[in-house]
């Protein structure tokens, strides 16, 4: 059995390849890692982890519910929808939760490159302005134009976590949609407790969160989001509940 929150992380990728940092959210201070030479070199596109700072910028301006079409071809990409369908229209909060990604190349479109560059320069994101409308769809949904380092993305879902508590109602679908991705959506196996959000690209398979007390990124190389990603995580979550240190 571990005995350090460090042996629950070693145990949990046990036989996977991948990276991952978890940090305290208080003062930023790395708690664990996997493959430290990765955590701080390795980037690659968050794909759908990136989605609460695209939807943090989307609030900025405006949103509005729309009916998902499920098909999505950008700049020769199919990125159709995997979530299960429905008719009625999604909010903010499940367009989130569910990784719609019709609602998020739907509403980006209309976004100002600037200010989804300045959202991620916020939270300490590489990423460039985009030049093109289907390259600004793309970068908000994590493909291209946009890269992350494990360390990275844990501490910009850190500064995320700082912020749910002085944030103001306007970016409470933030907020809600990554409880409801683990309630309901790809996340579920993060456990309870959590807020966080899986993402899945062809480089490899994400999931970034925090519960009250620490931030994490993890990425494999293999696999996706919620198959692969997300139940390391909730290794780790389940050995801080259990009070490993």
């Amino acid at each position: 059995m571990p005995k350090t929150l460090q042996d629950a992380v070693n145990r949990a990728f046990k036989g996977r390849g991948g990276s991952a940092a978890v940090l305290r959210i208080t003062d930023g201070v790395l708690l664990a890692r996997q493959r430290p030479d990765w955590m701080k070199t390795g980037e690659s596109p968050p794909g759908s982890a990136i989605k609460p700072f695209t939807l943090k910028a989307l609030l900025r301006g405006g949103v509005e519910p729309i009916i998902c079409r499920r098909r999505l071809t950008v700049a020769g990409q199919r990125l159709d929808c995997s979530h299960p369908s429905t008719s009625e229209p999604l909010t903010a909060t499940d367009a989130l939760a569910m990784s719609c990604n019709c609602w998020f190349a739907a509403m980006s479109a209309r976004m100002v490159p600037d200010v989804l560059w300045r959202e991620f320069q916020a939270h300490g994101i590489d990423a460039g302005i985009a030049r093109t409308r289907d390259a600004l769809v793309l970068q908000a949904l994590g493909i291209d134009g946009v890269k992350c380092t494990p360390l990275a993305l844990a501490r910009a879902y850190r500064r995320l976590a700082l912020a749910r508590m002085t944030s103001d109602k306007h970016f409470a679908p933030v907020y809600d949609g990554l409880a409801e991705s683990v309630k309901r959506g790809t996340s579920v196996a993060a456990g309870s407790g959590v807020y966080g959000k899986t993402g899945t690209t062809k480089e490899g398979a994400w999931f970034a969160g925090f519960n009250d007390d620490i931030a994490l990124a993890v990425f494999c190389f293999q696999g996706t989001g919620g198959a692969d990603a997300a139940p390391i995580a909730g290794e780790v979550f389940a050995a801080w509940r259990a009070g490993l240190r």
